[in-house]
């Protein structure tokens, strides 16, 4: 039985494979039900335990298993990217120059912090494309986010857009000027890979698992550090020498992460539990 929701059924008389996508309950307990928060706290590392495999999507997402289930084997098998979807030439955006920016509007996605950048870039004399942040968006989200573009003076340059299929999705990244990308917690985080793969140059946090998935083929930055996140959004935005080497970088990053592997992966390690 392969679990891909982080924990395995209480009682099944079959060999287990335990695929881990994430630990948000012990990152960002505030972002969830508490009920949630004490599910997952007793059942991931008795899950992983339990298991005969267990897969992680990121080596951040295992050294945070190892932390709570000490002793348990695990290995990483990366997610994918669907380059028939993202890939760079296809139909692009049209309109204005813009930033994107494609996640929830969490508070741990940091979109907070780019709207500081930009109104910072602002103060600075130095005028940003608009960002549009496309993803999911709840009221309460969406009125922090918009809240804070108009304390700060930039509401003409913040649009929420929410969620758009993907075809809409690679259509944004190939017109973007960059995606932005500033989440403090992930356990993989697809957007990155999706940008690059439709030749689109990003600036991503430095923080958990997106250093790991973006290698050298996108500028890292704290997402705490407003200063540092403008300097790298107006780096990206003029120097088109960085431009052009992010997008170079990042088609040879995206090579790396493939769905055909994560199948052939997964398929393997189904195979070894059945013969535990």
């Amino acid at each position: 039985l392969l679990s891909p929701g982080n924990a395995l059924p209480p009682l099944a008389g079959v060999r287990h494979v335990l695929a881990l996508q994430s630990m948000h309950y012990r990152y960002v307990p505030d972002q969830m039900a508490a009920s949630r928060v004490r599910y997952f706290r007793m059942l991931v590392p008795l899950s992983a335990r339990r298991a005969a495999r267990v897969i992680c999507v990121s080596e951040d997402l295992r050294r945070a298993l190892g932390e709570v289930a000490p002793g348990v084997v695990s290995e990483v098998i990366h997610e994918g990217v669907d380059t028939a979807v993202f890939e760079p030439d296809g139909p692009a955006a049209e309109g204005s120059p813009y930033l994107l920016y494609v996640s929830s509007l969490n508070r741990f996605k940091r979109p907070d912090r780019v709207v500081e950048a930009l109104a910072a870039l602002r103060g600075e004399g130095f005028e940003s494309p608009v960002l549009r942040l496309v993803g999911r968006a709840d009221a309460d989200d969406r009125a922090r986010v918009e809240g804070r573009a108009a304390e700060l003076g930039v509401t003409d340059l913040v649009r929420v857009e929410g969620v758009v299929g993907p075809g809409e999705l690679a259509m944004l990244y190939r017109g973007a000027r960059a995606l932005v990308y500033p989440s403090a917690v992930e356990t993989f985080g697809l957007p990155p890979l999706e940008a690059m793969a439709c030749g689109c140059p990003v600036v991503a946090s430095n923080r958990t698992s997106v250093p790991e998935v973006c290698g050298d083929g996108a500028l890292l930055v704290d997402p705490d550090d407003v200063p540092a996140l403008a300097e790298a959004l107006r780096r990206v935005l003029t120097d088109e020498d960085l431009r052009s080497g992010l997008v170079e970088r990042g088609f040879a990053n995206v090579s790396r992460f493939t769905w055909e592997r994560a199948a052939e992966e997964t398929l393997r390690v189904l195979r070894e539990a059945c013969l535990a």
